[in-house]
């Protein structure tokens, strides 16, 4: 039997002035295989003032984003983000493939497999089946481009894509 893949989805969000963030890894099928979330963090006035313009970037990537990869036990082969600024920080702290996607209403290209660059920097659609529309991609650095595809196209076979995204929404609002 060949070897299965699996995607880890990550969202960190913010909500006013609280913040959360949880994570999903699902093997090729979607089944899950690891799940991991952070209680809501809410800073004080204190730490506002402290930590000033810094402190949202801070509780999103250090103290969120850093302690759900710290935590996850299953390491999939690609992390996803919808957010394209928590890109940068998510390849660092998971040291592991990793890339933006979002969907789009753009016509399908000609082939699974093909992409098209968009004026955003390492930013491509990338089309993973034959009759949907593609996806926009976002990736550190384009030399992973064939990496991502070649997953993303393989993942996408067997199953939806950014429907684990609704699953962590889901999962999230059933613990409040």
């Amino acid at each position: 039997m060949p070897d299965r893949s699996s995607i880890g989805y990550v969202r960190v969000e913010a909500d006013g002035d609280v913040f959360r963030g949880a994570l999903l890894v699902v093997d090729d099928r979607g089944i899950p295989l690891d799940f991991r979330y952070t209680d809501p963090v809410s800073p004080t006035k204190l730490e506002r003032v402290l930590y000033g313009e810094a402190l949202d970037v801070y509780i999103q990537e250090d103290v969120i984003l850093g302690s759900l990869i710290e935590a996850v036990e299953e390491k999939p082969d690609i992390w996803v983000c919808e957010d394209r600024r928590v890109l940068i920080p998510l390849v660092r702290m998971s040291k592991s493939l990793s890339a933006s996607i979002d969907s789009t209403s753009r016509a399908p290209l000609d082939t699974p497999g093909a992409t098209a660059p968009l004026p955003e920097e390492n930013t491509f659609l990338v089309q993973t089946d034959l009759m949907g529309p593609p996806y926009r991609v976002t990736v550190e650095k384009a030399e992973v481009l064939d990496r991502v595809v070649s997953l993303l196209v393989n993942l996408s076979s067997t199953m939806e894509l950014l429907e684990p995204f609704n699953r962590i929404s889901k999962a999230v609002e059933a613990l409040d």
